[in-house]
């Protein structure tokens, strides 16, 4: 893909070095790292069965915010996709966590 800077499988990768030196709970936040970004809101409910689900998605955020240049900014298509996407599924967890 040119132009665009890509490491496929980083959030396995990063997890197994990791898990070396850090301990249990960080690991599982970095192996989860890209599930936010990949689940479909339909399925926030697996979602929330991975434990510190909260700040996955506060990092998700994060993360889209931090690399907006790349996707073109946060007035972008690209942005705007990826916010919606990760606003359904927190409005879906927010949702059922009032139920």
């Amino acid at each position: 893909m040119e132009g665009r800077k890509h490491f496929p499988d980083h959030a396995n990768v990063s997890f197994k070095v990791a898990q070396s030196f850090l301990n249990d709970e960080i690991c599982s936040l970095i192996k989860n790292d890209m599930v936010a970004h990949l689940i479909k809101p339909s399925q926030f409910e697996d979602f929330m069965n991975i434990e510190n689900y909260k700040i996955l998605l506060i990092t998700a955020l994060c993360e889209i915010h931090s690399n907006a240049v790349m996707f073109g900014g946060i007035e972008s298509t690209s942005f705007k996709i990826k916010y919606k996407k990760l606003n359904r599924l927190g409005k879906n967890i927010v949702k059922k966590i009032e139920e």
